[in-house]
């Protein structure tokens, strides 16, 4: 069958209810491909059913499969419902300190967690979420803050962040939230409110239509403040700024903590 089907199969699942059924039939399976290579110009992916992983290093594999080829496992139970990929515990606590920090600063719109849209909830997560992308950006990890390696220095106030990035790579990763934030919303279907369509309104945004103002390049964010009558036209860029200074405060509500990796740390200020 395989040697008159293989060419057109994308794929062949073994579930056959024996971890070590479905390894010796996938290998099995694999050793026919093997043999005739110019006749199966396709190799088809094989799905194998593999709960135990005592199984898997019987067959003497790495957890990526290296050697196997095209062969792929699935069903390793004990790492896909573990506690954080079910609940994401430690994401929603970073993210409910996200939403805590945007209630501090306009208080006069502040809203509890379980109040929240279910689109501010999903910013608020994927604010959370990027959080470790910028700090590998500059040479900074994070971890839960008991296992911090004890040669590394440990970042945990706003004060030794900024004194760490430096004026200049503070301010990159500051338009780098902006850029991302910008993604977000445009991704989830809103769009640019331009300065012409706005007739004295209070605030820049509109959820009603999906619209916000700050949706533009960082530059033009001084016109966006200007046009909202605040006194510093770098008010909106602050923000952002402000959110990269507070990641200390956010990340250690889920028991984490920042610290410089020494083999990635950028010792040049102002890169």
């Amino acid at each position: 069958m395989l040697n008159g089907k293989a060419g057109e199969l994308n794929y062949i699942a073994v579930a056959l209810g024996q971890d070590r059924l479905n390894l010796d039939t996938a290998l099995g399976i694999k050793a026919i491909y093997d043999r005739s290579p110019k006749q199966h110009n396709k190799q088809s992916v094989i799905a194998v059913n593999v709960w135990d992983e005592k199984e898997l290093m019987r067959c003497n594999t790495a957890e990526n499969g290296m050697g196997w080829g095209n062969i792929r496992i699935f069903g390793q139970s004990k790492k896909i419902f573990t506690e954080d990929i079910i609940i994401n515990e430690s994401m929603d606590i970073m993210a409910k300190a996200v939403n805590t920090y945007y209630n501090n600063i306009n208080p006069q719109q502040a809203a509890e967690w379980r109040k929240l849209s279910s689109f501010t909830k999903e910013s608020n997560r994927a604010s959370a979420m990027h959080i470790r992308t910028k700090l590998q950006l500059t040479g900074l990890n994070m971890c839960k803050r008991e296992m911090t390696p004890d040669c590394h220095e440990v970042i945990e106030t706003l004060e030794k962040l900024k004194e760490y990035l430096g004026e200049k790579r503070l301010r990159n990763l500051a338009m780098c939230e902006h850029l991302r934030w910008n993604a977000f919303h445009f991704a989830s279907g809103w769009r640019t409110w331009k300065l012409d369509e706005i007739d004295g309104e209070s605030k820049p945004k509109d959820a009603i239509h999906k619209r916000h103002a700050c949706l533009v390049d960082w530059d033009a964010l001084r016109d966006v403040a200007n046009a909202f009558g605040r006194d510093n036209p770098e008010y909106y860029q602050y923000l952002d700024v402000d959110q990269i200074l507070h990641i200390p405060y956010v990340i250690r509500e889920a028991g984490y903590t920042i610290y410089i990796d020494r083999g990635k740390a950028i010792t040049t200020k102002n890169t």
